[in-house]
């Protein structure tokens, strides 16, 4: 009688924890969440969503598998292209999230740069920031197609950089900084300004991608081909920040932070130096015009 009683509710729970563990593919729900590098054959944007191959640690069914992501992901381009992310299962769907590239060249060039520029950083002394008449020193981050961008592909332009981050809810910090980041490409435009880079670097590198920093950029009007959104290694976004000055620090789920906006002149200089967020648009052109009218003269 208890074997006729136990036998079907035994059953039961075997079939609910089968289903409950199992994930499409062939990776198994119990290693979930992890990190995964993989290669992405296609992306699906009706979805959004990837399709995903070569994923390290597994062998897929059919080689393949479709994972769910951030319509910024699957606007990117990342077809063809190495990428690691977070794997987890939501609603029943496999969903990567926290994508980035995942190149081992790119991400030695990168960690070459990157070990100079914390060697730099690393000698000088606290408060011995960079001020008007410093250079940029050489840095190596992704911008928001997920591409290397090196600081020395920034020479021989006008560059406008600042620090912000896309969670900031604070309406007169990074929100303001960056619709006037926004004006000031408007302007340069419609002034004739030509050769202005803009560059605005995350102080969030764990949670703003590439992918979200495309969202990002496409929700406040930024037009990318001159205006880029960067985002990197965490410990060398630390080093950029300790040599231009900028105070930020994690406090209760949010960013505190001091605002700085740089101008650089072709030569790699800083010309420029605004410290605080009531920095004014036309004051960044106004110098480009002023310097540009001492070289030509």
């Amino acid at each position: 009688m208890n074997s006729f009683c136990f036998t079907p509710f035994l059953l039961l729970v075997a079939i609910l924890c089968t289903t409950v563990n199992e994930s499409p593919g062939t990776i198994p729900a119990t290693d979930l969440p992890r990190t995964i590098r993989c290669k992405v054959e296609r992306s699906i944007p009706e979805l959004p969503g990837l399709v995903v191959t070569n994923v390290e640690g597994y062998e897929l069914t059919d080689g393949i598998l479709e994972v769910r992501v951030g319509p910024g992901d699957a606007q990117l381009g990342w077809d063809s292209r190495m990428i690691q992310g977070t794997l987890s299962i939501s609603d029943g769907k496999l969903r990567l999230e926290r994508i980035r590239p995942a190149d081992s060249e790119i991400e030695a060039t990168m960690q070459e740069i990157n070990r100079r520029l914390r060697a730099d950083t690393s000698s000088r002394q606290q408060r011995q920031f960079r001020k008007e008449g410093d250079t940029m020193p050489g840095f190596a981050l992704y911008d928001q197609q997920g591409h290397l961008l090196l600081s020395d592909s920034l020479k021989g332009t006008w560059v406008v950089m600042n620090f912000a981050f896309t969670r900031c809810m604070m309406q007169e910090m990074c929100p303001a900084q960056t619709a006037r980041m926004v004006e000031l490409q408007h302007l340069a435009k419609e002034q004739g300004i030509e050769g202005l880079r803009q560059i605005t670097i995350t102080l969030d590198p764990d949670y703003d991608t590439p992918g979200i920093l495309t969202q990002y950029a496409q929700a406040k009007g930024a037009d990318t081909t001159t205006y880029q959104f960067l985002t990197g290694p965490k410990p060398a976004i630390l080093d950029l920040l300790k040599q231009f000055g900028v105070i930020a620090y994690e406090s209760k789920a949010i960013i505190d932070h001091t605002v700085t906006t740089l101008l650089f002149d072709p030569g790699g200089r800083i010309v420029l130096r605004k410290d605080g967020n009531r920095w004014n648009a036309q004051d960044f052109l106004d110098r480009i015009r002023q310097l540009q009218g001492s070289i030509e003269s």
